[in-house]
């Protein structure tokens, strides 16, 4: 019985002339005169023809890639001449065709130059060696790294080789290995499959690592609020629409393909939103059951706040004026005091009224705090007479009043030193702590009249002071220690009433970019936004409703870099040929694809029609796929026009090429 490895090129060359291998004089390789080699020989024999054939198809490989112009014109240009042969059944010369251009620069000739100069290519002399081979063709083009050697050498060179061996001696063993790589997966990618990559790399320039994983989060962010994003919309957030995916989005819906993936998901964009609303409005406050009282609640509140300051005021004052009550004026003084035109009548006010009364009780007229009183009086009256509201509005009265007002205090000043400094702290303690609690947001909404739409205007303008965060945060502090309840719901009144007019259906139907236009209005320009979030954050664990809130107008924010209906004619027409297979991935896809021939236009166009469908569709899958983030990440890394199709398809060109050539 005869030995397996009898018939085996390398242990066993055939014929008594055969060349000897390069082993025949190893001593652990050759077996002894009459032995028969040994299993482990055949593995370390087999081993050292696959090692040496891989490195033979590297080289191979760069060689049929530097030939690769020159291989593709030959090998259409020989189509198109056996085409009109068969039809003319004249012989086509070889001069001025695609076959003579291959002569002189394809990868036959560069391999016989290099040959020349360095010595004939090893060639494999086992099975496994024509396998190591082939695989080492397909791994100059695959782009580097483990992964890429595995998805763009091994796995096209593998089927090629097989189909190659499948077929060999026969006409069909090109096509075969060509068509095999396609088979397996990644040819198939380059001729049909990887133009929306392709697309999609060319949108992504300048869209690096750090922003991809934000987009990520941001996805997952959406995610636990019940809204889903697409990657398009999440890249154009965290990149502040520095990337072109947003016309790259625009072409893919407009295609029925594309539309079929995004529509569906669109269309529920709206319910989606109006429920994250409502959990996200649920975190700040529960629903009112009366939201007019909010106003009024809040109004009587800061009412209350505003007494509050005036008494404390005036109880850090009381020492002094107690001090100074009892002072009394000289008689030339009191004389000229009582010749005053205003002070008979607010004398008489002050003693007849009960409620000004008790203060100046047991005081004489010439007392310093009697005159105290008689002063605030026509104080009083100079403000009455002034007024727009007052039918008897007279301002020569009103000036009168004020001039007596004036004698009075610096009759009282003159007799008491104590009134002078009470007078003081009492004026710098308004100035300082009273007046801008009246101007500022507080003093706007004391008032029991105080409506809840007014009390929201007051809190939150639609063009607020620079720097006014700091007035907002203390009214809201101010707000919610009395009451949280009503802070938290003002807070809520105020971005559910934007929401439901950001959000009211069109004529069209539902508004899917409802919530992209409640965000931009309620964060509204930089001082609103600060604005808002120091309301927020002055409420009861105001740090974690402000996070929902933030994480929720995020996502709202980058639904609004879906880009909307228009013309971006430039970028669609560039866009639309990627998908379409343009360029130079889309020639040697044609060529492999049609064997060569110029199909007809309409053909053409039906076929370039057919890519874009597939392209289009295979892209939307991509977009709306929360799993994509790898792929992403390798498609950002690759600079337009050197994808891996390209090199693949260009590698299964050349392949074919070659071996109409042998």
């Amino acid at each position: 019985m005869a030995n397996p490895w009898d018939n085996d090129p390398i242990i066993s060359p055939a014929g008594d002339g055969a060349a000897a291998m390069p082993w025949a004089n190893d001593p652990i390789v050759k077996p002894a005169a009459g032995a028969q080699p040994s299993t482990w020989d055949r593995v370390k024999s087999t081993a050292a023809d696959v090692a040496q054939s891989a490195v033979s198809g590297v080289n191979k490989g760069v060689i049929g890639l530097a030939g690769l112009p020159g291989d593709a014109a030959s090998f259409i240009g020989g189509v198109a001449d056996a085409a009109a042969e068969k039809i003319t059944g004249q012989p086509v010369p070889k001069i001025g065709t695609g076959r003579a251009l291959g002569e002189i620069i394809g990868g036959q000739n560069i391999r016989k130059q290099y040959e020349a100069a360095t010595g004939p290519l090893y060639e494999p002399q086992t099975t496994a060696g024509k396998f190591a081979s082939t695989v080492g063709e397909f791994l100059p083009a695959s782009g580097g790294g483990v992964a890429n050697a595995i998805k763009f050498a091994a796995i096209p060179g593998v089927a090629s080789e097989a189909a190659g061996q499948l077929t060999e001696g026969t006409g069909f063993e090109g096509p075969a290995r060509a068509v095999a790589a396609v088979g397996a997966g990644l040819g198939a990618a380059a001729v049909g499959g990887m133009k929306a990559p392709t697309a999609l790399s060319g949108s992504m320039q300048g869209v690096d690592d750090a922003a991809l994983s934000q987009a990520r989060d941001l996805l997952n962010a959406a995610s636990q609020q019940g809204i889903r994003l697409t990657w398009d919309e999440a890249i154009g957030k965290v990149t502040s629409g520095a990337s072109n995916m947003g016309n790259l989005r625009r072409v893919v819906e407009n295609t029925p393909e594309g539309a079929a993936v995004l529509k569906p998901m669109m269309a529920e964009r709206p319910a989606q939103v109006a429920a994250a609303a409502g959990r996200t409005f649920d975190n700040i406050a529960p629903p009112s059951a009366a939201p007019s009282g909010i106003g009024p609640a809040a109004g009587r509140i800061a009412e209350d706040r505003v007494n509050e300051v005036r008494g404390a005021i005036n109880t850090a004052t009381d020492p002094l004026y107690k001090a100074a009550e009892t002072v009394r004026l000289s008689a030339g003084d009191m004389a000229r005091v009582r010749a005053l035109p205003g002070f008979d009548d607010a004398a008489k006010a002050v003693r007849s009224d009960p409620q000004l009364a008790r203060y100046v009780q047991g005081l004489p007229d010439d007392s310093v705090g009697f005159l105290n009183e008689v002063k605030k009086q026509l104080d009083t009256a100079a403000t009455n007479a002034a007024s727009p509201v007052n039918a008897q509005q007279n301002m020569q009265r009103s000036a009168g009043f004020g001039a007596d007002a004036g004698a009075v205090r610096q009759a009282a000043e003159a007799a008491s030193p104590e009134y002078v400094q009470a007078l003081a702290v009492q004026a710098s303690a308004r100035q300082q702590i009273l007046q801008p609690i009246l101007d500022g947001p507080i003093g706007k909404i004391a008032s029991r009249d105080t409506t809840t739409k007014q009390a929201i205007d007051a809190l939150f303008p639609s063009n607020p002071l620079p720097g006014s965060e700091a007035e907002i945060a203390g009214a809201m502090k101010a707000l919610s220690n009395k009451s949280p309840m009503v802070a938290r719901q003002l807070v809520r009144a105020h971005a559910e009433s934007i929401f439901n007019e950001a959000t009211q259906n069109l004529a069209s139907g539902a508004n899917q970019f409802g919530g992209a236009k409640f965000a931009a209005q309620i964060r509204g320009n930089p001082q609103q936004a600060a604005n808002l979030e120091a309301a927020v954050s002055a409420l009861p664990q105001g740090a974690e409703r402000l996070a929902g809130l933030n994480v929720f107008l995020d996502t709202l924010e980058a639904t609004g870099y879906r880009p909307q209906a228009g013309s971006m004619t430039a970028f669609n027409q560039q866009i639309q040929q990627q998908l379409q297979g343009g360029g130079k991935l889309g020639e040697a896809a044609n060529a492999i694809a049609t064997g060569g021939f110029k199909l007809p236009g309409r053909v053409t166009k039906w076929y370039e029609e057919l890519r874009q469908g597939k392209n289009a569709g295979r892209l939307a899958e991509i977009l709306v796929d929360p799993n994509a983030l790898p792929l992403l990440r390798s498609i950002a890394k690759e600079p337009p026009g050197s994808s891996k199709a390209l090199a693949i398809t260009a590698r299964l060109t050349a392949m074919g090429a070659q071996t109409r050539n042998q």
